[in-house]
Parts: C-alpha cells; sequence; structure tokens
C-alpha cells in the first residue's frame, strides 16, 4: 500500500455501496491500471481482501489524519 492516498467517497453507485464505499468514509486508495481509476484498498481504517476500482472523480483527496480516523 505504499502508493496509496488518503480520500473521501464523494458519490458511489450501488454496486460501490455494497462494497462498503459510500459517500462520506475516508478511504485509502492507489493508483489503478488505467486513466481515471483508483483501486479502494481501505475503508476507515480496515483493510480490504481484494482492491475495488473506482472512477478517480468518486473520490477527493483528504488529508492523512482524516483518513486514519
Amino acid at each position: 500500500m505504499a502508493d496509496g492516498h488518503p480520500y473521501i467517497v464523494i458519490e458511489a453507485d450501488y454496486l460501490d455501496q455494497q462494497d462498503g464505499i459510500v459517500p462520506g468514509r475516508a478511504v485509502i486508495a492507489e493508483p489503478g491500471a488505467l486513466d481515471g481509476q483508483l483501486l479502494v484498498v481501505s475503508i476507515e481504517g480496515k483493510e480490504l481482501p481484494n482492491p475495488v476500482a473506482v472512477y478517480a472523480d468518486q473520490l477527493h483527496p483528504a488529508e492523512e489524519d482524516t483518513a486514519a480516523a
């Protein structure tokens, strides 16, 4: 998770919400394989067993201490 950065979820579709990615939650995401894609690897401090791909515009950069909460 060396490339991971903290974000706040600002938009999530039904499938994202089923994975626990809902607006207002703090996540850690890494760059994805495609342009404009991020891989969510942690939600509110809990590491995911498998990364979840989202569009970069669904997340807003957050302060480091916010994502750790």
